[in-house]
């Protein structure tokens, strides 16, 4: 089976992740995959190459590109694509665009995440809901996402399957990497490293953790904030946590591929989105024995028992934040214990073996 993935780029990203992790399952099952990148492949790209996936990019502009879908049916075409599999907005625009051009029979979307309604023009929400409705099957990571879009699109529950996002657990267990790892970020015996990692975008709400951060820091006067991911927010979070004079404890640490390494050096993670799929670093924080801290929306509710296996609050609540995340900073066994159930349930539940067998059959079913 030839499977094609349309995607936006092979940036650092959770959706990013899942297309190369499917890429490299499927590959080990016989199948021949290639990924189609509207914009950039790097710096992911060589990673998928590696597990035998074809990747090509079209570099694409900013704005639309009316002529893409056109490029990409010739690519199907030649390519001689069974499947061809869209991954979130762009790729359904453009790729399930070109898959009805070329004549393609089966046609797969996966939504990982929407935007808020309110930041789509009617031109756009109007295609999205014509071209959802011309594939074959239609997949959400959530179930919270999958209630969404049929309200949304005003879709037949049967049409949608829910396929939870997986990981590779084990590649996130690395204890070993802990005391060097805090030593290069300049955390010494006593001190204590709360971490973030995501894209800096205003999604994922950093500026209100950074202002939580603030208050706790005068608590705990031995903590620090470990912020991982690039994005276009970074000089503006950056001035933000000089304005409340707490640049020497923010850590910025910028897009990093050594992602299991930073979190062997957390002693908590905290994940404030104001909306979510199922969140890729949210699993690895938890594979890697991290106690976790999360916004109760979307899937992080589908991820996390609260009081069991991590903490969920309302992202409006900052100050239940600091009172959670203060009574976890001052009790090493609470943390302790929602590690260990953590970490059971990414192992039980979000393997990316799961994840590639329940899309091989869906694949399949078409």
């Amino acid at each position: 089976m030839r499977i094609l993935h349309v995607t936006h780029s092979l940036n650092i990203g959770g959706l990013e992740r899942v297309v190369v992790d499917l890429a490299k399952e499927f590959g080990n099952r016989g199948h021949e995959v290639h990924i189609c990148c509207l914009s950039d492949k790097e710096p992911l790209a060589a990673e998928a190459e590696r597990a035998g996936a074809f990747v090509f990019s079209l570099n694409k502009e900013p704005g639309p590109a009316f002529g893409l879908p056109l490029r990409i049916a010739g690519e199907i075409r030649k390519r001689q694509v069974d499947v061809i599999h869209t991954h979130n907005a762009a790729g359904l625009i453009y790729g399930v665009t070109a898959a009805l051009v070329s004549g393609a029979r089966c046609i797969v979307h996966t939504e990982h995440g929407k935007e808020p309604e309110s930041s789509q023009s009617k031109v756009r929400a109007s295609a999205e809901k014509f071209l959802i409705g011309k594939t074959t099957r239609i997949v959400t990571v959530s179930e919270q996402l999958r209630k969404d879009l049929i309200l949304e699109y005003d879709l037949p529950a049967g049409r949608i399957k829910v396929i939870l996002n997986g990981i590779n657990a084990e590649r996130f267990r690395r204890p070993e990497c802990r005391e060097k790892t805090r030593l290069s970020m300049g955390i010494e015996n006593g001190g204590v490293l709360i971490g973030h990692i995501a894209r800096l975008v205003p999604l994922k709400n950093q500026k209100f953790l950074i202002t939580i951060f603030g208050e706790l820091k005068k608590i705990h006067p031995e903590v620090r904030l470990a912020i991982a991911g690039g994005g276009p927010l970074m000089n503006e979070l950056r001035s933000f946590a000089e304005k409340e004079r707490l640049s020497g404890d923010v850590l910025f640490l910028g897009e990093r591929r050594d992602i299991p390494e930073i979190l062997s050096a957390l002693d908590l993670f905290i994940l404030p989105s104001l909306t979510e799929g199922i969140s890729i670093t949210l699993l690895e924080a938890m594979a890697a024995g991290v106690p976790v801290v999360a916004s109760r929306v979307g899937g992080n509710e589908e991820i996390i028992e609260h009081g069991r296996s991590g903490i969920l609050i309302s992202p409006d609540e900052p100050r239940a934040w600091i009172e959670h995340i203060g009574m976890l900073l001052r009790n090493e066994s609470e943390r302790i214990r929602l590690a260990e159930a953590a970490g059971g349930t990414v192992r039980k539940r979000f393997s990316t073996s799961a994840m590639a067998e329940e899309y091989e059959h869906v694949y399949l079913s078409k």
